[in-house]
């Protein structure tokens, strides 16, 4: 909720901030925030808890870790998911500022405001559509809902040509990732053992992160006015595949 709540505020207030101040101060307001978060850091004086089991060394954890991952099935299936979401999903923000900018020529306060329509978008996912379906539906069901609100998304994407209703499939794409990706958190959650949780979350994240920025570079270099369509019907149909693909994920929780 808090990156949710962020993502409303953040791009407004850049979209409003650009035209005022330019970008390069922007960008420095930007940087001097992360020194705040910085600062705020070291000031945060955490309990020192007695380890429950022997220390190791980075390079000893990350050995254990991959040993345990490749005896656990479970673990790979949710860890090639994982993967395949963020290969998939990173189009939304890779695509959505080109077809602002190139193709709707919206202002950089429109497209503060289009990040902003997805941020609210993910709170409502969040806050409402998520707890309601989860009562509703299995989890195989909420998640082949939120991947097939995806692929409306991306039709929408290639299709809308007006900037409000622009806005509002932006809104649908933040309730679809949100939806999505708390699935699959759930699911790491409960296939991970409580003494790897730490290494296993951060490993996770490194595994979106690659998915996330591998097709994020292929879309940022192949991408044209002309072949965002193209991309947008790729990703669709490979968001369309993912539940049928491993959904021996959610069997094996």
């Amino acid at each position: 909720m808090q990156f949710n709540f962020s993502g409303i505020i953040g791009p407004a207030l850049g979209g409003l901030l650009v035209p005022l101040a330019g970008a390069n101060s922007v960008f420095a307001l930007n940087a001097a925030c992360f020194l705040l978060v910085v600062l705020a850091t070291r000031q945060w004086k955490q309990l020192a808890m007695p380890p429950k089991l022997p220390s190791e060394s980075f390079f000893e954890s990350f050995e254990t870790l991959i040993h345990y991952v490749g005896y656990a099935r479970a673990l790979q299936v949710v860890l090639a998911r994982n993967f395949l979401f963020a290969l998939f999903i990173s189009v939304i923000p890779a695509l959505m500022p080109v077809v602002g900018l190139k193709v709707l020529h919206l202002s950089s306060s429109s497209l503060g405001l289009l990040f902003t329509s997805m941020g609210a978008g993910s709170v409502v996912g969040a806050v409402f559509l998520i707890p309601w379906l989860r009562v509703r539906l299995s989890p195989d069901c909420l998640t082949l809902f939120a991947n097939l609100l995806l692929v409306c998304v991306y039709v929408l994407m290639a299709l809308v040509r007006q900037p409000e209703a622009f806005f509002v499939v932006a809104a649908f794409a933040g309730t679809g990732w949100t939806m999505s990706a708390s699935e699959l958190w759930v699911v790491a959650q409960r296939a991970i053992p409580d003494w790897a949780r730490g290494r296993m979350n951060a490993n996770g994240d490194h595994d979106l992160a690659g998915g996330d920025g591998a097709w994020g570079g292929d879309v940022g270099f192949g991408c044209r006015d002309s072949r965002s369509k193209f991309y947008l019907a790729r990703s669709g149909d490979a968001i369309r595949h993912q539940p049928s693909s491993f959904s021996s994920a959610f069997d094996q929780r």
